[in-house]
């Protein structure tokens, strides 16, 4: 009841993106992140907002936030990086958020693709990679092919299976063209995002038939029963 109250006294209020950026920043600073992890992660959840991939945006904020207070994330800190060979670089992201380390490891990569040809960063030991695209975007932008993966913990049932085995496993690409912008492309790999479900259940509505399962295993269009 209290539940239905609250949404019914629900308003919208429009923001500009640097609003969401400043809204999202001073609440990581005041739960425990220091002035670089909160810009860092702010800047992701304000680019997801500003490119419409709500799933990604202030939506998570209060996740960031249950993280940093539970004591799981790190705010303050700060990624280390191990030249494996000229073209292999791993960073181990100090148990803090993914932004950070994935700005950090950029011009890493950078660098070492072009000395190479072809160069690959693995992050490690951070929490939560966010939407890929933006990590993908920026390699682009300096006229470089990118690919972005990630894993995380079983979600997805496959096909004919009623239990979760694989994870999302999105993945993210992109590529620059001469006088256009780049060829950016950014999926998971299961029917939806667990974003949007996570969206879907949130503002109660209805999932697509053959989106998810719920505990028993059984085909659902109801989000909740879903991410149960």
């Amino acid at each position: 009841g209290e539940l239905n109250d609250w949404r019914s006294e629900m308003t919208t209020v429009a923001l500009t993106e640097l609003e969401i950026h400043g809204l999202a920043r001073s609440c990581l600073l005041v739960n425990g992140c220091d002035e670089a992890n909160a810009a860092a992660a702010a800047r992701t959840i304000s680019s997801a907002e500003r490119s419409g991939a709500i799933s990604h945006g202030l939506f998570r904020l209060t996740g960031y936030v249950a993280s940093l207070r539970s004591g799981k994330v790190n705010g303050h800190a700060v990624p280390r990086e191990e030249q494996l060979t000229s073209a292999a670089i791993r960073l181990d992201g100090d148990r803090g958020f993914a932004p950070l380390a994935i700005e950090y490891g950029t011009p890493l990569i950078v660098d070492a693709a072009r000395d190479s040809g072809v160069a690959v960063l693995l992050i490690r030991n951070s929490f939560h990679f966010a939407a890929l695209w933006p990590e993908v975007e920026a390699l682009a932008a300096h006229d470089l092919v990118g690919l972005a993966c990630t894993v995380h913990t079983p979600m997805v049932a496959p096909f004919g299976a009623k239990k979760a085995f694989f994870s999302t496993n999105p993945i993210a690409f992109a590529y620059p063209r001469p006088g256009r912008d780049p060829y950016v492309f950014d999926m998971a790999t299961a029917a939806k995002a667990a974003g949007d479900i996570g969206i879907a259940a949130r503002d109660d509505h209805e999932l697509p038939t053959g989106t998810g399962l719920n505990a028993d295993g059984n085909p659902t269009t109801d989000a909740k029963e879903v991410l149960d």
